[in-house]
């Protein structure tokens, strides 16, 4: 299953592509999944073509801290203070 879906032959199970024929040939087929699946969200406006700093700065304005534990605890703590 990992050879077929993945192309990964170095996993604990049985192995199913032995010589080096049969594994370029997985290869190939997994590349192949991967340029349609990349070619469909392309066409379909789910990839957008972005400078890796324009990405980083939407991310920074867009980020939304939602660290719940550490507000938890800093409410616990002026609730500390405060009594």
């Amino acid at each position: 299953m990992e050879e077929d879906l993945g192309a990964r032959f170095n996993h604990k199970g049985k192995k199913i592509y032995k010589n080096k024929k049969k594994k370029l040939e997985s290869f190939n087929r997994n590349n192949s999944r991967n340029r349609d699946i990349y070619s469909i969200a392309k066409a379909s406006g789910k990839v957008l073509d972005v400078s890796m700093e324009e990405a980083i700065r939407t991310w920074q304005e867009t980020y939304i801290d939602n660290n719940y534990e550490d507000k938890l605890i800093d409410i616990i703590d002026k609730k500390k203070k405060l009594e």
